[in-house]
């Protein structure tokens, strides 16, 4: 028997079987350079089934997972500070939320500032344990003992 092809654009037989596309093939991102091609993979079984997967692929193939991964590889050479990685599309709206979020967060404002409060907190009790107390001094146990053998000696050193 002959082996039968896959069709062009599918992933083919991976790890975990033949994998069928969305679109059934990669589609080109006008966000990235030209030449980057961009897929979107939905997942057949299991418990995250019908959720999909994003992948990028660069000019010269290497499939590429994540943002974080993308932004490795093309370094400097592209801003992807509001690039959606599901989309595949430059967002300007993402980039000024992020800045106005940093600039009104009041636990950012905080942060890089050293407390110069150094005054100690005052301990808070509730009025009903404020009892006046009476100090015993001529109590029998509070005598100093003494042995009066040790009194006559001199310490020496």
């Amino acid at each position: 028997r002959e082996p039968v092809p896959f069709p062009s654009g599918s992933a083919g037989p991976g790890p975990r079987g033949p994998r069928a596309t969305e679109s059934g093939k990669r589609m080109d991102c006008p966000a990235l350079p030209p030449g980057w091609k961009k897929e979107e993979v939905i997942r057949k079984s299991g418990l995250s089934a019908g959720k999909s997967d994003v992948y990028y692929f660069s000019p010269s193939g290497k499939k590429f997972r994540s943002k974080p991964q993308l932004a490795r590889y093309l370094g400097n050479t592209v801003d992807l500070s509001s690039f959606d990685f599901r989309t595949g599309k430059m967002m300007p709206s993402k980039l000024q939320k992020n800045k106005q979020r940093l600039r009104n967060d009041p636990l950012n404002q905080n942060k890089g500032k050293p407390d110069l409060n150094t005054t100690l907190p005052i301990r808070q009790t509730a009025s009903i344990f404020k009892q006046p107390v009476t100090k015993v001094t001529n109590h029998p146990s509070n005598k100093v003992k003494s042995d009066p053998q040790r009194m006559n000696e001199q310490p020496r050193q």
